[in-house]
């Protein structure tokens, strides 16, 4: 428990150091910047949990890419980003294809995410297919850079 509050104090001292550096013009247009790199296919990213493995720490992350017009799909990857506490930054550090979900079954997705143990990112996925099958199914992402999904 005393790591997880010293990574949030890090995350929330990060924060404030950035807030107090950057004008408020420049941060508006940092922002707008990046808004705008995003590409269309992206239909959501959310973040989630923190790990940590040696001396990197971060956060975990959601990203549901959608693909096709007339018969529209989602794909789902986890990320790992590093907190870079001498640039004051983020970097992504791994991605990983959530294959059980990407197989070219047509499915929309909602998912929602939760902030559990460190080193542990829960993911809950409904997936909606073509002719209202839905399935379910939970995702348990850890600090080493691997997954493991379950069907509810």
């Amino acid at each position: 428990m005393r790591h997880a509050c010293q990574i949030v104090a890090s995350f929330v001292a990060m924060f404030l150091l950035c807030l107090s550096l950057a004008t408020p013009s420049n941060a508006q247009n940092q922002a707008f910047e990046a808004a705008e790199q995003v590409p269309a296919g992206i239909n959501s990213v959310m973040p989630g949990g923190f790990w940590t493995l040696g001396k990197d720490e971060g956060f975990f992350r959601v990203v549901v890419v959608a693909g096709g017009v007339e018969h529209v799909s989602h794909r789902l990857y986890i990320q790992w980003i590093r907190v870079n506490l001498k640039t004051q930054g983020y970097e992504l550090i791994r991605t990983v294809n959530v294959k059980e979900l990407n197989l070219g079954h047509g499915f929309v997705l909602e998912v929602r995410t939760s902030f559990g143990e460190i080193n542990s990112f829960k993911i809950d996925i409904t997936a909606n297919g073509r002719g209202g099958k839905t399935k379910r199914f939970v995702i348990t992402a850890t600090g080493d850079g691997k997954y493991a999904i379950q069907s509810r």
